[in-house]
């Protein structure tokens, strides 16, 4: 039917799951830029999302055990516009993990809680190694990146400035107290 939602300005389906174009581009430009010494050990995508692991072809043959999950924290847990993707994998004798996510956009108290439920539905909602611990206390090294649209508070900063301030004040003033002054 015309006019029906898949078919709106507003709702793309490709907006959802993915243009298949825009990963072939990324691919190749990885690609072009690694050149012909890494390989693509573990890949996933979901939505717009998109995780890929490259190794040095020299170290390929030290990995071992990998393991690739996801978790959307979107649109109803459903769709995969917001969420994480994990890569697990051995290189000899250590163990590496790699999250890479999306989170929800905006500034203010309720969007930095959504943001840090949403890292907390993604380490439980993932399973990767051993099924009953999360990502982040299993492995030798966590790689956690991605679009996190944590926003950094600059006030906070001249804040700590001022304590800093004002702490090297009073340290001064007791040393001064100390020395008879």
């Amino acid at each position: 039917r015309r006019g029906s939602m898949q078919n709106s300005s507003r709702f793309s389906v490709s907006r959802f799951v993915g243009d298949h174009t825009g990963y072939k581009r990324l691919k190749t430009i990885i690609e072009s830029h690694l050149g012909s010494d890494f390989r693509c050990v573990g890949k996933h995508r979901r939505g717009q999302m998109q995780l890929r692991v490259y190794v040095r072809r020299a170290l390929a043959s030290q990995v071992s055990g990998v393991q690739i999950d996801a978790e959307n924290t979107g649109i109803g847990h459903i769709l995969a516009n917001k969420g994480g993707l994990v890569c697990k994998l051995q290189l000899g004798h250590t163990t590496l993990c790699f999250v890479s996510c999306h989170l929800e956009a905006h500034e203010g108290g309720q969007h930095l809680v959504g943001r840090n439920l949403s890292c907390k539905e993604i380490l439980l909602g993932t399973k990767v190694g051993r099924r009953h611990m999360d990502a982040a206390t299993q492995f030798h090294h966590v790689f956690w990146f991605g679009d996190l649209n944590y926003r950094t508070d600059f006030s906070l900063g001249a804040n700590l400035k001022g304590a800093r301030r004002r702490k090297l004040q009073e340290q001064r003033a007791a040393e001064a107290e100390a020395k008879g002054e």
